[in-house]
């Protein structure tokens, strides 16, 4: 190719304590597939190769690359890029998880954008809000990608699920677009109009993250349907971490409604704390974050694209009501000009 067919950058994602996704898409190219060859590095400059390969750009998947990696060390900070022919990608930074046993605090942003907070550990990206006035699906998608929001983007490995913004139109076809546009492993691939997206991430001993899908079973007459409910209902009844964290696209009401509510009550939730990032002026991001989980408080968050924020009491070290978890869950509106206020 004569044009950079990196235009989209690069990303990881769905990190794990032996692996991570490295992800980009090729832009500009041929109807054909393609050879993409990627490096795993220790630093920043790839002089320390750790893992290489090719990987293939198939047109029917949109020329997208996802790359599982596997044999990484816990808690582990690497760096990747991928090239083709006489192009190279810019760099991203990327990490491990920690030892399933391990006890190490977190750093977490929740964004419903692309423009994140400094030196995080890891990323929820909880769908695109499109508040109104955002400007057409095209001026959005060529807003990934300016410099800011492709090094926002590269910054930290991201936990993804949709919403509404991304599945406008024909449903397969958004879907396939999704996965296309996202770090997502191959147990995610969409198959047809079935996606499967609901699922968990662990840090260590510290976090327990459930990433539920509240946009595919809504016509069940159920926000997650009746087998993500089931799914849901173990992962709460297992061995509590010091943070139980439920994310996905959706309001309170609807996320501790008369069906889900039981699910917090079995799990001995009373009050979750929310976290939010909600609309701001057109154009911007949305961003909570970063707040550092620290490992001498415990709690349950309930993660969530809505439109004000909202702190609720949760049974912390001083007892019941008292909120261990101060002011570092605020919501902040950031444009790629803006500084992050967290």
């Amino acid at each position: 190719m004569r044009q950079d067919p990196f235009t989209l950058g690069v990303a990881s994602g769905d990190p794990e304590p032996d692996s991570v996704v490295l992800w980009t898409r090729l832009t500009g190219g041929p109807d054909l597939p393609l050879s993409v060859p990627w490096q795993l590095s220790a630093d920043p400059a790839g002089a320390r190769v750790l893992r290489e390969g090719v990987a293939d750009a198939l047109p029917e998947w949109g020329h997208s690359v996802h790359v599982e990696v596997d044999g990484l060390e816990p808690s582990t900070e690497y760096y990747f890029r991928f090239r083709h022919g006489r192009h190279l990608s810019l760099t991203g930074r990327t990490r491990t998880t920690p030892h399933p046993v391990a006890l190490e605090p977190l750093r977490l942003a929740v964004t419903s954008g692309d423009a994140l907070p400094a030196a995080a550990d890891l990323v929820l990206c909880l769908g695109e809000h499109r508040p109104s006035g955002a400007g057409s699906a095209r001026e959005r998608a060529m807003a990934r990608l300016t410099p800011a929001a492709q090094l926002a983007r590269a910054s930290a490995p991201q936990v993804s699920s949709w919403g509404p913004g991304e599945l406008s139109g024909e449903w397969v076809a958004a879907c396939r677009a999704y996965y296309e546009h996202q770090p997502l492993r191959a147990a995610s691939r969409p198959d047809g109009g079935r996606m499967p997206i609901y699922r968990s991430l662990r840090w260590g001993r510290l976090l327990a993250l459930r990433l539920v899908d509240t946009q595919q079973y809504r016509q069940t007459g159920s926000l997650l349907g009746a087998g993500q409910e089931r799914w849901l209902a173990g992962e709460l009844a297992r061995r509590r971490p010091l943070w139980d964290v439920v994310a996905g696209h959706g309001s309170v009401a609807e996320l501790t409604g008369e069906r889900l509510g039981a699910l917090w009550r079995r799990a001995r939730v009373e009050s979750p704390l929310v976290l939010r990032g909600g609309p701001g002026p057109a154009g911007t991001r949305q961003v909570a974050g970063a707040p550092e989980l620290a490992v001498g408080v415990a709690g349950s968050v309930l993660c969530e694209i809505d439109e004000r924020l909202w702190r609720a009491g949760f049974p912390g070290p001083g007892g019941p009501g008292n909120l261990a978890f101060p002011r570092q869950c605020e919501a902040t509106a950031l444009s790629e000009e803006s500084p992050s206020s967290a």
